[in-house]
Protein backbone atom coordinates (compact mmCIF):
# COMPACT_ATOMS: atom_id res chain seq x y z
CA UNK A 1 0.00 0.00 0.00
CA UNK A 2 1.10 3.75 -0.71
CA UNK A 3 2.06 6.46 1.22
CA UNK A 4 -0.94 7.77 0.21
CA UNK A 5 -3.37 5.43 0.95
CA UNK A 6 -1.82 5.10 4.39
CA UNK A 7 -2.32 8.99 4.95
CA UNK A 8 -6.01 8.45 3.53
CA UNK A 9 -6.46 5.23 5.90
CA UNK A 10 -4.91 7.39 8.86
CA UNK A 11 -7.25 10.05 8.53
CA UNK A 12 -10.26 7.57 8.34
CA UNK A 13 -8.72 6.23 12.06
CA UNK A 14 -8.86 9.27 13.00
CA UNK A 15 -12.04 10.69 11.84
CA UNK A 16 -13.08 7.15 13.53
CA UNK A 17 -11.64 8.07 16.72
CA UNK A 18 -13.07 10.80 17.13
CA UNK A 19 -16.88 9.55 16.41
CA UNK A 20 -15.78 6.70 19.36
CA UNK A 21 -14.58 9.41 21.88
CA UNK A 22 -17.59 11.84 21.21
CA UNK A 23 -20.03 8.87 21.54
CA UNK A 24 -17.47 8.12 24.54
CA UNK A 25 -17.92 11.69 26.17
CA UNK A 26 -22.20 11.97 25.48
CA UNK A 27 -22.66 8.57 26.97
CA UNK A 28 -20.67 8.28 29.91
CA UNK A 29 -23.11 10.46 31.92
CA UNK A 30 -25.58 8.31 30.87
CA UNK A 31 -23.75 5.33 32.55
CA UNK A 32 -23.00 7.31 35.80
CA UNK A 33 -26.59 8.74 35.96
CA UNK A 34 -27.40 4.77 35.38
CA UNK A 35 -25.15 3.47 37.98
CA UNK A 36 -26.17 6.03 40.69
CA UNK A 37 -29.45 4.65 39.92
CA UNK A 38 -28.96 1.25 40.28
CA UNK A 39 -27.02 2.42 43.52
CA UNK A 40 -30.16 3.82 45.02
CA UNK A 41 -32.52 1.34 44.30
CA UNK A 42 -30.39 -1.72 45.43
CA UNK A 43 -30.07 0.43 49.00
CA UNK A 44 -33.81 0.59 49.25
CA UNK A 45 -34.06 -3.16 48.03
CA UNK A 46 -31.93 -3.74 50.95
CA UNK A 47 -32.95 -1.53 53.41
CA UNK A 48 -36.65 -3.13 52.58
CA UNK A 49 -35.27 -6.81 52.88
CA UNK A 50 -33.35 -5.88 56.12
CA UNK A 51 -36.90 -4.40 57.51
CA UNK A 52 -38.45 -7.31 56.32
CA UNK A 53 -35.98 -9.40 58.25
CA UNK A 54 -36.71 -8.06 61.37
CA UNK A 55 -40.14 -7.77 61.39
CA UNK A 56 -39.98 -11.96 60.28
CA UNK A 57 -37.67 -12.26 62.96
CA UNK A 58 -39.85 -10.49 65.92
CA UNK A 59 -42.98 -12.08 64.64
CA UNK A 60 -42.19 -16.04 63.81
CA UNK A 61 -39.03 -16.60 66.36
CA UNK A 62 -40.78 -15.33 69.61
CA UNK A 63 -43.23 -18.43 69.10
CA UNK A 64 -40.36 -20.78 69.34
CA UNK A 65 -38.49 -18.88 71.28
CA UNK A 66 -41.11 -18.94 73.94
CA UNK A 67 -41.90 -22.66 73.71
CA UNK A 68 -38.23 -23.58 73.13
CA UNK A 69 -38.71 -24.92 70.06
CA UNK A 70 -35.07 -25.23 68.62
CA UNK A 71 -36.16 -27.56 65.40
CA UNK A 72 -39.05 -24.62 64.36
CA UNK A 73 -36.03 -22.06 64.94
CA UNK A 74 -33.75 -24.24 62.59
CA UNK A 75 -36.33 -24.01 59.60
CA UNK A 76 -37.29 -20.87 60.32
CA UNK A 77 -33.30 -19.48 60.57
CA UNK A 78 -33.10 -21.81 57.01
CA UNK A 79 -35.72 -20.20 55.52
CA UNK A 80 -34.07 -16.41 55.58
CA UNK A 81 -30.15 -18.25 55.35
CA UNK A 82 -31.80 -18.98 52.05
CA UNK A 83 -30.96 -14.82 50.55
CA UNK A 84 -27.33 -14.61 50.01
CA UNK A 85 -27.45 -11.68 51.64
CA UNK A 86 -27.48 -13.06 55.07
CA UNK A 87 -24.65 -14.93 56.32
CA UNK A 88 -25.56 -15.84 59.75
CA UNK A 89 -27.96 -16.22 62.37
CA UNK A 90 -27.90 -16.72 66.27
CA UNK A 91 -30.13 -16.92 68.67
CA UNK A 92 -29.56 -16.24 72.43
CA UNK A 93 -30.53 -15.66 75.79
CA UNK A 94 -28.88 -13.87 78.29
CA UNK A 95 -27.56 -16.86 79.84
CA UNK A 96 -27.33 -18.83 76.55
CA UNK A 97 -27.04 -19.88 73.08
CA UNK A 98 -30.08 -21.34 71.71
CA UNK A 99 -29.02 -22.13 67.68
CA UNK A 100 -26.56 -20.34 65.57
CA UNK A 101 -26.73 -21.75 62.04
CA UNK A 102 -24.65 -19.76 58.67
CA UNK A 103 -24.39 -20.41 55.52
CA UNK A 104 -21.31 -22.01 53.41
CA UNK A 105 -21.06 -22.59 49.87
CA UNK A 106 -24.74 -22.58 49.79
CA UNK A 107 -25.84 -24.78 53.00
CA UNK A 108 -26.79 -24.29 55.99
CA UNK A 109 -24.26 -25.54 59.11
CA UNK A 110 -23.83 -24.92 62.33
CA UNK A 111 -21.70 -21.89 63.70
CA UNK A 112 -19.48 -21.15 66.82
CA UNK A 113 -17.48 -18.25 65.40
CA UNK A 114 -18.44 -14.86 64.57
CA UNK A 115 -18.32 -13.99 60.14
CA UNK A 116 -15.38 -11.58 59.30
CA UNK A 117 -15.07 -9.32 56.35
CA UNK A 118 -15.29 -6.24 54.78
CA UNK A 119 -18.76 -6.38 53.94
CA UNK A 120 -19.98 -8.09 57.32
CA UNK A 121 -22.33 -6.05 59.05
CA UNK A 122 -24.04 -7.26 62.53
CA UNK A 123 -27.68 -5.91 63.91
CA UNK A 124 -28.70 -7.26 66.91
CA UNK A 125 -32.52 -7.39 66.97
CA UNK A 126 -34.23 -8.18 70.33
CA UNK A 127 -37.64 -10.67 70.46
CA UNK A 128 -40.32 -8.84 72.93
CA UNK A 129 -42.91 -11.22 74.31
CA UNK A 130 -46.08 -11.19 72.36
CA UNK A 131 -48.23 -10.56 75.06
CA UNK A 132 -45.83 -8.21 76.78
CA UNK A 133 -44.33 -6.01 74.73
CA UNK A 134 -41.67 -4.35 76.69
CA UNK A 135 -40.01 -7.70 77.79
CA UNK A 136 -36.82 -9.24 76.09
CA UNK A 137 -37.20 -12.96 75.61
CA UNK A 138 -34.20 -13.00 73.11
CA UNK A 139 -31.69 -11.73 71.19
CA UNK A 140 -31.64 -12.31 67.63
CA UNK A 141 -27.89 -11.65 66.12
CA UNK A 142 -28.03 -11.33 62.41
CA UNK A 143 -24.81 -10.93 60.35
CA UNK A 144 -25.42 -8.99 56.94
CA UNK A 145 -22.99 -9.75 53.86
CA UNK A 146 -22.54 -7.40 51.66
CA UNK A 147 -20.85 -8.76 49.20
CA UNK A 148 -22.70 -11.10 46.76
CA UNK A 149 -24.92 -7.14 46.18
CA UNK A 150 -22.12 -5.32 45.57
CA UNK A 151 -20.57 -7.98 42.98
CA UNK A 152 -23.55 -7.96 41.24
CA UNK A 153 -23.90 -4.43 41.19
CA UNK A 154 -20.55 -4.19 39.74
CA UNK A 155 -21.07 -6.85 37.23
CA UNK A 156 -24.08 -4.86 35.74
CA UNK A 157 -21.93 -1.67 35.95
CA UNK A 158 -19.03 -4.06 33.75
CA UNK A 159 -21.43 -4.92 31.57
CA UNK A 160 -23.02 -1.52 30.58
CA UNK A 161 -19.69 -0.37 30.17
CA UNK A 162 -18.61 -3.34 28.25
CA UNK A 163 -22.06 -3.02 25.92
CA UNK A 164 -21.15 1.19 25.12
CA UNK A 165 -17.83 0.19 23.89
CA UNK A 166 -18.75 -2.52 21.68
CA UNK A 167 -21.52 -0.15 20.36
CA UNK A 168 -18.88 2.32 19.44
CA UNK A 169 -16.16 0.62 18.30
CA UNK A 170 -18.15 -1.05 15.94
CA UNK A 171 -19.37 2.33 15.00
CA UNK A 172 -15.97 3.58 14.70
CA UNK A 173 -14.86 0.47 12.65
CA UNK A 174 -17.66 1.09 10.33
CA UNK A 175 -16.56 4.68 10.11
CA UNK A 176 -12.96 3.54 9.17
CA UNK A 177 -14.46 0.85 6.39
CA UNK A 178 -16.44 3.75 5.18
CA UNK A 179 -13.60 6.49 4.96
CA UNK A 180 -11.38 4.18 3.41
CA UNK A 181 -13.67 2.88 0.91
CA UNK A 182 -14.96 6.85 0.07
CA UNK A 183 -11.09 8.13 0.44
CA UNK A 184 -8.61 5.66 -0.52
CA UNK A 185 -9.96 3.37 -3.64
CA UNK A 186 -10.72 6.65 -5.59
CA UNK A 187 -7.09 7.85 -4.92
CA UNK A 188 -5.91 4.14 -6.10
CA UNK A 189 -7.85 4.28 -9.37
CA UNK A 190 -6.16 8.40 -9.98
CA UNK A 191 -3.05 6.64 -8.92
CA UNK A 192 -3.38 3.72 -11.20
CA UNK A 193 -4.57 5.73 -14.31
CA UNK A 194 -1.95 8.45 -13.80
CA UNK A 195 0.92 5.40 -13.51
CA UNK A 196 -0.57 3.73 -17.31
CA UNK A 197 -0.43 7.38 -18.62
CA UNK A 198 3.13 7.45 -17.72
CA UNK A 199 3.76 3.94 -19.45
CA UNK A 200 2.31 4.95 -22.04
CA UNK A 201 3.59 8.29 -22.61
CA UNK A 202 7.10 6.45 -22.08
CA UNK A 203 6.79 3.67 -25.11
CA UNK A 204 5.61 6.69 -26.98
CA UNK A 205 9.02 8.59 -26.90
CA UNK A 206 11.11 5.39 -27.15
CA UNK A 207 8.52 4.50 -30.85
CA UNK A 208 9.91 8.15 -31.86
CA UNK A 209 13.23 6.79 -32.38
CA UNK A 210 16.55 8.47 -32.92
CA UNK A 211 16.33 9.80 -36.31
CA UNK A 212 13.30 11.65 -35.31
CA UNK A 213 15.06 12.92 -32.33
CA UNK A 214 18.06 14.35 -34.41
CA UNK A 215 15.74 15.47 -37.20
CA UNK A 216 13.22 18.00 -34.10
CA UNK A 217 16.78 18.86 -32.50
CA UNK A 218 18.39 19.80 -35.87
CA UNK A 219 15.02 22.17 -36.35
CA UNK A 220 15.07 23.21 -33.14
CA UNK A 221 18.69 24.41 -33.45
CA UNK A 222 17.99 26.15 -37.02
CA UNK A 223 15.04 28.32 -34.96
CA UNK A 224 17.53 29.21 -32.43
CA UNK A 225 20.28 29.96 -35.36
CA UNK A 226 17.56 32.53 -37.00
CA UNK A 227 16.34 34.21 -33.77
CA UNK A 228 20.02 34.55 -32.85
CA UNK A 229 20.64 36.46 -36.39
CA UNK A 230 16.91 38.60 -35.86
CA UNK A 231 18.30 40.07 -32.68
CA UNK A 232 21.64 40.64 -34.49
CA UNK A 233 20.12 42.60 -36.72
CA UNK A 234 17.47 44.17 -34.36
CA UNK A 235 20.86 45.61 -32.67
CA UNK A 236 22.14 46.78 -35.55
CA UNK A 237 18.90 48.83 -36.35
CA UNK A 238 18.96 50.37 -32.91
CA UNK A 239 23.04 51.08 -33.00
CA UNK A 240 22.33 53.34 -36.32
CA UNK A 241 19.58 54.98 -35.25
CA UNK A 242 21.34 55.99 -32.18
CA UNK A 243 24.31 57.39 -34.52
CA UNK A 244 21.48 59.29 -36.28
CA UNK A 245 20.31 60.86 -33.06
CA UNK A 246 23.75 61.85 -31.89
CA UNK A 247 24.37 63.29 -35.34
CA UNK A 248 20.73 65.29 -35.43
CA UNK A 249 21.21 66.53 -32.01
CA UNK A 250 24.75 68.00 -32.70
CA UNK A 251 23.58 68.99 -35.83
CA UNK A 252 20.30 70.91 -34.18
CA UNK A 253 22.39 72.34 -30.84
CA UNK A 254 25.26 74.19 -32.78
CA UNK A 255 23.25 75.32 -35.95
CA UNK A 256 23.99 78.75 -36.28
CA UNK A 257 20.36 79.36 -36.99
CA UNK A 258 17.54 79.35 -34.41
CA UNK A 259 16.16 76.10 -34.80
CA UNK A 260 12.59 74.87 -33.01
CA UNK A 261 10.42 71.26 -32.85
CA UNK A 262 6.87 72.63 -33.24
CA UNK A 263 3.49 70.59 -32.67
CA UNK A 264 1.76 71.68 -35.95
CA UNK A 265 -2.00 70.82 -34.80
CA UNK A 266 -1.42 72.50 -30.93
CA UNK A 267 1.53 75.34 -31.68
CA UNK A 268 3.10 73.51 -28.63
CA UNK A 269 7.10 74.18 -28.55
CA UNK A 270 9.11 70.71 -28.18
CA UNK A 271 12.30 71.76 -28.16
CA UNK A 272 14.82 74.23 -29.48
CA UNK A 273 18.42 74.97 -29.77
CA UNK A 274 20.56 77.38 -28.01
CA UNK A 275 20.55 80.46 -31.19
CA UNK A 276 16.53 80.15 -30.95
CA UNK A 277 16.90 80.94 -27.43
CA UNK A 278 19.08 83.63 -27.68
CA UNK A 279 16.25 85.14 -30.61
CA UNK A 280 13.44 85.34 -28.35
CA UNK A 281 14.84 85.54 -25.50
CA UNK A 282 13.09 82.02 -23.46
CA UNK A 283 15.02 79.27 -22.35
CA UNK A 284 14.20 75.70 -23.28
CA UNK A 285 12.39 75.24 -19.97
CA UNK A 286 10.07 78.22 -20.65
CA UNK A 287 9.57 77.53 -24.05
CA UNK A 288 8.39 74.04 -23.31
CA UNK A 289 5.26 75.58 -21.63
CA UNK A 290 4.68 78.07 -24.48
CA UNK A 291 3.12 77.53 -28.06
CA UNK A 292 4.52 79.27 -31.19
CA UNK A 293 1.66 82.45 -31.23
CA UNK A 294 3.01 83.01 -27.31
CA UNK A 295 6.19 84.26 -29.12
CA UNK A 296 4.25 85.64 -32.66
CA UNK A 297 3.43 89.32 -33.11
CA UNK A 298 -0.05 89.50 -32.74
CA UNK A 299 -0.51 90.88 -36.34
CA UNK A 300 1.58 87.97 -37.78
CA UNK A 301 -0.52 85.54 -35.49
CA UNK A 302 -3.64 85.23 -38.55
CA UNK A 303 -1.16 84.68 -41.16
CA UNK A 304 1.02 82.12 -39.28
CA UNK A 305 -2.05 79.71 -38.43
CA UNK A 306 -2.89 80.02 -42.17
CA UNK A 307 0.44 79.13 -42.68
CA UNK A 308 0.45 76.33 -40.47
CA UNK A 309 -2.90 74.65 -41.62
CA UNK A 310 -1.12 74.72 -45.29
CA UNK A 311 1.42 72.98 -43.96
CA UNK A 312 -0.49 70.49 -42.17
CA UNK A 313 -2.76 69.40 -45.17
CA UNK A 314 -0.04 69.29 -47.26
CA UNK A 315 -0.11 72.65 -49.44
CA UNK A 316 3.37 73.79 -48.73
Amino acid sequence: MNRISIKRIGLAQKLSGMVFLLGILIYIPSIILGAVTNLNRIKTELADYKQGVEMRVQNAFEPAIWNYDIESLRKLITLELNNENLESVRVSTEEISLIWLSSKDGEVVDETVAPQGKYIEKKVIPVYRMDEQERIIAYATIWYDYSPIRQEYFKQLIHDLLLVGAIFLTISVAVTISSYVRLVRPLEVIRNSMIEAGKSASVGRKKLGKARFNRAFSEIKTMALDMENMFNEIEEANQKIRENEAQFRAFFNQAGVGVVQVIANSGELVIANQRYCEIVGYSVEELKNMTYTDITHEEDIKNQIIMTEKLINGEI
